[in-house]
């Protein structure tokens, strides 16, 4: 660390109320007086000048802190409304793979209809007539039971 650095340092600690060594500052100080008696100016740190810039600083710091800012943010309120775009956004989305999925369902079965003929629909249905209701039992019972452990 250069003897400036340390200068500045120790400076900011002298501002803030910390532990500084003060024999430095006061070489720097005696420093000055000798540049200037000698009418060579050190321009390398001007302590006065750093000081003067830090109370600046702090003071532009206390009027920060004594504006009062009137902003009153209802977070709930937001993340309410953001889960409900989400909501929307899901459930437009599943209604779209709904009817994309029922139009892509619908469309096999009726080239399957056409190529094998009438027959197929006929036991198809009486398929759909006896084994469907014995199968949704067991999956609407296990559908309420998934809702119930979320």
């Amino acid at each position: 660390m250069s003897k400036k650095e340390k200068l500045i340092n120790t400076l900011i600690d002298k501002h803030y109320n910390e532990s500084y060594d003060i024999n430095l500052l006061n070489q720097s100080r005696n420093q000055e007086q000798v540049d200037v008696n000698n009418n060579t100016v050190d321009k390398a740190v001007d302590t006065a000048g750093f000081e003067s810039k830090m109370d600046g600083a702090l003071e532009k710091m206390d009027l920060a802190d004594n504006i009062d800012f009137n902003i009153n943010i209802d977070t709930l309120k937001i993340i309410e409304q953001a889960s409900q775009i989400q909501a929307k956004r899901n459930s437009f989305k599943e209604n779209v793979c709904f009817i994309i999925t029922s139009i892509l369902i619908l469309s096999v079965f009726s080239v399957v209809f056409i190529n094998i003929g009438i027959k197929f629909l006929i036991y198809f249905q009486l398929i759909l007539f006896f084994i469907m209701p014995w199968s949704l039992i067991p999956l609407s019972k296990h559908a309420l039971r998934r809702s119930e452990n979320e």
